[in-house]
């Protein structure tokens, strides 16, 4: 059988593999994944999406929601793996065509049981659609670059503007895809090109925080690397061609004006309509998170992580593959290989370090899927590799594939991914409209939870006489002007601190706020617990109580136990919950409260909240060596706490207030063991105390440990504590008290 036709015949095989293993292992509903509650509501509603927006997804995921199959978010779910299944199908065909079998079966297998790759193939997410253009583009480039042609020249030109109207930041990729594509001149210096390349423009994005530099570029190698006669119509239509693929982002506007549910930014005007696509008012970062650091300090955090991504999705063999690949190509044909490794620079090591993302679980979870750019050029480079080795050795390649293929698999790949029975998402926001009561206002903020309550809420139609306020979009008056015109006697105003949070609860009572909204610590204790919410209105233990009853809490609830940090945040949400009505069953019966801080604590172990409470119960039951082993488990698991906080670079408010709960349990420790006639053991854990968080009551404590045996200690300890706190009345006492003895 000629090749071309074997290709065309194990194309499909390829795309219904996969596809059969993504649809087993497909998310049921909507999937805990950072924005899939936003994407599938703007996909039902034809809604406009957070900056950029992503036309081209919301379109296509409108069309697939058309068809009567399942919920909406299922058949979000399933564009993703449609998209995927069809990425490794056309990886398959292109690598097939240009290396061979061997370069085919192993690069579908390194993208296609890629962990990253396969968890958005299975959520409704844009990334999916974006790696199989991503996928496209560089097929087309190479082609370009083996022979060129005018009209598949400007056909690429097109499908770029197309794909980047899925996600923009695929514009880090033009410069590479447009110096591969025309990298047939031999005329042109590649040096001068790679000193603007690598140099120049990284600079100027880096230092000055400028993102056209990346355009620029990409616009300077398209005239620089062109040799034709007729440059200017040349480039003028390459231009067009660009923007009538892009011109899909003039869905925003249109959709804008016609007053969507959802209407982020409002692009109907015109300067909100540019400030959408660039992200520039939204935020030019991937993520906020990362304002909170100085630019570069978490980069070679982030490279350590990635060559983690690395080892476990290519295994040492893959990498291998890649870096020899890549030299054979950098050896053979130059003039590819720095476009191919423009791709790779740009969407990897210089996207972390934009990035700029600390090493946290959360953090994390929103890097994952930007790793999959890299990992395609990567990829590539291993099918050079493989075809390398199969003119070799086709024995050593196809062992080489067979291990490629089975690695997941051993390593427990399907059992990580597969989410085909995950109920988590669903369950949470049924549990949080079953704990509202009716006509209640809801804030919440983190996105997965806001974003589910969202969809459910307009998709499935649950509980419409709620309303579900963000809180970090009060205050912009895209948000206020279009949730007037759903609950126009609704009070909106920002939410910087104590007074406004108790004004807004007030004013919008009955109100209520979910366990990931920031709500100040002042106001938070004063709120009562109903269920999976806290409200300021007069509280109920006995109705919160039997809601815990009726909550569907399919799967293992367990925080550590979980394969993505989205669904141990939700989670976190029940122990949460659970923890704060059982300290309001405390305050009026300590026994009444064990249930609820068991379930807290079985949920979430690294949690010191409920230990705490157990050993405090224990001690006013003068259980003293039962309390003692609470507070010590508590303080252990406050420096676990501690020490993770620092390891993930947590904000410092974070980490102080980990080590003054673990300082203070401590404390307790100690007390104990002074109650238990153990000196020298309490003066173990006050020091320990003071090697954590330094406080007055600390030293106060060790003066009072010595005040018989060492009044010169004792007063020494006095003096620290009031050097820390001067007002700390016991210890201004007793230090009164001394000095009075000394003058006696």
């Amino acid at each position: 059988m000629p090749t071309r036709k074997l290709a065309e015949f194990k194309t499909p095989i390829v795309f219904f593999a996969f596809f059969g293993l993504y649809l087993f292992t497909l998310h049921p509903s909507l999937a805990p994944y950072r924005d899939a509650g936003e994407m599938a509501t703007s996909a039902w509603t034809l809604g406009v999406s957070h900056p950029t927006s992503y036309p081209l997804y919301i379109l296509l995921g409108r069309l697939i929601d058309s068809f009567p199959l399942g919920n909406p978010a299922y058949r979000l779910n399933l564009l993703s793996a449609i998209s995927a299944s069809g990425a490794v199908a056309l990886l398959f065909s292109f690598l097939f065509d240009s290396f061979g079998i061997e370069a085919a079966l192993g690069g579908c297998a390194l993208l296609g049981f890629n962990a990253a790759f396969w968890s958005i193939a299975v959520v409704s997410e844009m990334y999916s659609l974006w790696v199989l253009g991503a996928v496209f583009l560089l097929s087309v480039a190479w082609k370009l670059s083996e022979k060129y042609d005018d009209n598949l020249w400007f056909f690429f030109c097109f499908s770029f503007g197309v794909i980047v109207s899925n996600r923009l930041d695929f514009v880090l990729w033009s410069p590479g895809l447009i110096w591969l594509a025309l990298s047939d001149v031999d005329e042109k210096s590649i040096s001068f090109w790679a000193g603007w390349a690598f140099v120049a423009c990284p600079a100027l994005m880096f230092f000055f925080g400028l993102h056209w530099p990346i355009a620029a570029l990409a616009a300077f190698s398209a005239v620089y690397a062109r040799k034709t006669p007729n440059l200017k119509s040349w480039v003028f239509k390459s231009a067009v061609f660009s923007l009538l693929g892009i011109s899909i982002y003039f869905y925003l506007p249109i959709r804008s004006s016609a007053g969507p549910w959802l209407d982020w930014n409002h692009p109907a005007n015109w300067a909100n309509f540019v400030q959408s696509i660039l992200r520039t008012k939204y935020g030019g970062t991937l993520d906020l998170i990362s304002e909170n650091y100085a630019k570069g300090s978490l980069f070679f955090g982030n490279m350590v992580l990635y060559a983690k991504h690395l080892r476990h999705n290519f295994s040492l063999v893959g990498i291998l593959a890649a870096l020899w690949g890549m030299t054979g190509l950098a050896r053979s044909k130059p003039r590819r290989f720095i476009g191919v490794f423009t791709l790779y620079f740009f969407s990897g090591p210089f996207f972390l370090l934009l990035a700029n993302m600390p090493p946290n679980p959360h953090a994390m979870a929103i890097v994952n899927p930007h790793y999959l750019l890299s990992d395609a050029v990567l990829i590539f480079g291993a099918a050079l590799g493989l075809a390398e080795w199969a003119k070799r050795s086709k024995i050593l390649a196809q062992a080489v594939v067979v291990f490629l293929i089975l690695f997941p698999f051993i390593t427990g790949r399907l059992s990580e991914e597969n989410r085909r029975e995950h109920f988590f998402d669903y369950d949470y926001a049924r549990n949080i409209f079953l704990s509202a009561p009716p006509g209640a206002t809801v804030i919440a903020k983190k996105d997965v939870q806001l974003f589910s309550l969202w969809y459910y809420q307009t998709a499935a139609g649950w509980r419409p006489d709620l309303n579900i306020v963000a809180q970090g979009l009060i205050g912009s008056p895209w948000y206020e002007n279009s949730f007037a015109k759903r609950a126009p006697n609704l009070f909106l105003t920002p939410l910087p601190n104590d007074a406004a949070w108790k004004r807004f609860l007030a004013v919008n009572s009955p109100a209520f706020a979910t366990p990931d909204a920031d709500v100040p610590a002042s106001v938070a204790n004063a709120l009562n617990p109903r269920g999976l919410l806290m409200g300021a209105v007069p509280g109920d233990l006995n109705v919160s109580q039997n809601l815990w009853h009726f909550f569907a809490t399919r799967g293992r609830y367990s925080y550590e136990a979980q394969p993505d940090f989205f669904t141990s945040d939700l989670i976190d949400a029940y122990s949460q919950m659970s923890f704060k009505e059982g300290t309001e069953k405390f305050k009026q019966d300590p026994a009444s409260s064990f249930e609820d801080l068991n379930r807290a604590w079985a949920m979430h172990w690294i949690f010191p909240g409920p230990p705490a409470y157990l050993g405090y119960a224990a001690y006013l039951e003068r259980q003293y060596p039962e309390a003692l082993n609470f507070y010590q488990i508590a303080a252990s698991l406050g420096e676990k706490l501690d020490f993770l906080a620092q390891k993930y670079r947590a904000l410092n408010g974070t980490i102080q207030s980990f080590k003054q709960s673990c300082s203070e349990n401590m404390l307790q420790a100690g007390a104990i063991e002074e109650k238990l006639g153990n000196p020298q053991e309490a003066r173990k854990w006050y020091l320990k105390s003071l090697a954590t968080r330094p406080s007055a009551q600390a030293h106060y404590n060790l003066a009072v440990l010595t005040w018989n045996s060492d009044p010169q200690n004792s007063q020494k300890e006095l003096e620290e504590a009031l050097s820390i706190d001067p007002h700390y009345a016991p210890a201004v006492k007793y230090l009164q008290i001394l000095r009075a003895r000394v003058v006696r």
